[in-house]
């Protein structure tokens, strides 16, 4: 869902995925140097559910990106 230099960011975004029913991880990586915290939701069990997440982030306004 996003990927946050600032562990707090990462953290109150985490937190609105949660409201919104989502099960949410947040994994620490390395990435060009750099430290980051990224915020992470599923696994989803079937393709109908990926759909409808989607579409409930889309109506929110966010933005999401499938990684398998």
């Amino acid at each position: 869902m996003g990927s946050y230099r600032d562990e707090k960011e990462a953290d109150a975004f985490r937190a609105r995925m949660i409201m919104m029913g989502f099960n949410v991880q947040i994994q620490k990586a390395r990435v060009n140097n750099m430290d980051v915290n990224r915020v992470r939701i599923g696994p989803f069990d079937s393709e109908k559910e990926l759909s409808e997440s989607r579409a409930q982030l889309s109506g929110a306004k966010i933005n999401s990106t499938i990684v398998r």
